[in-house]
């Protein structure tokens, strides 16, 4: 099944290009377009779009990127937003990340290494490409989820570092040499420790931490 996709992108001819590659590929599909923040959250209410992936510039006129993908998140919280940009700056890219952004690539890769992104963060990984710089880090904790972190055993560190790597209930079992039901037993009970949704959540909260690394 072809992962649907909604491009956000200020310039027109780069917008235009970046849909006629992705339509040429078997595995994206578009399924609506946007020249600024303001025209994404306009089309999204409109349109009631089915997109999976929304590809967004960061610097967009009026409305930006972190703050259409703050409100972006506030009302439909399914679709996954990769930052796909021009700019490589470690501050405004760590408020994309904490926006809710679940990845964030350089329009300076070329395609095949955008695909890979894309398809990183369908299977609910957070992707940062290798050109972002190593710097890079979230805002400090809260303190609440650093008593969580404390908390953490050593083991439960390693099945973060695991699950952080996009790995099923089955692949994580033959890892730590446990049955399947226990490994999703440990997947559920990790969620609810760590007060996170999904992968992508649980991901972020693992680099936070220097439990997992900020590259894919």
């Amino acid at each position: 099944m072809s992962i649907k996709l909604f491009v956000a992108e200020p310039a027109t001819l780069l917008r235009q290009t970046l849909i006629k590659q992705f339509q040429s590929d078997r595995d994206f599909e578009v399924v609506g377009s946007a020249r600024d923040g303001l025209h994404l959250l306009i089309q999204m209410q409109r349109q009631r779009t089915s997109a999976d992936i929304i590809t967004m510039e960061l610097s967009m006129p009026g409305m930006g990127g972190a703050e259409t993908t703050r409100k972006l998140k506030e009302l439909y919280p399914v679709p996954h937003v990769v930052c796909l940009s021009g700019i490589v700056n470690s501050r405004v890219i760590r408020e994309m990340m904490e926006a809710g952004a679940s990845g964030y690539l350089s329009k300076n890769l070329v395609y095949e290494e955008v695909k890979h992104g894309l398809k990183q963060v369908m299977e609910g990984k957070v992707f940062i490409g290798n050109h972002v710089p190593c710097r890079l880090g979230y805002a400090a904790p809260e303190v609440d989820e650093q008593q969580i972190y404390s908390s953490l055993t050593p083991r439960q560190k390693e099945i973060i570092k695991v699950l952080s790597r996009g790995c099923t209930a089955s692949e994580m079992s033959k890892l730590l040499g446990i049955t399947v039901l226990t490994a999703d037993t440990h997947r559920k009970h990790i969620f609810r420790k760590t007060r996170t949704k999904n992968i992508a959540e649980l991901t972020k909260f693992a680099i936070r931490h220097g439990i997992a690394s900020l590259q894919g």
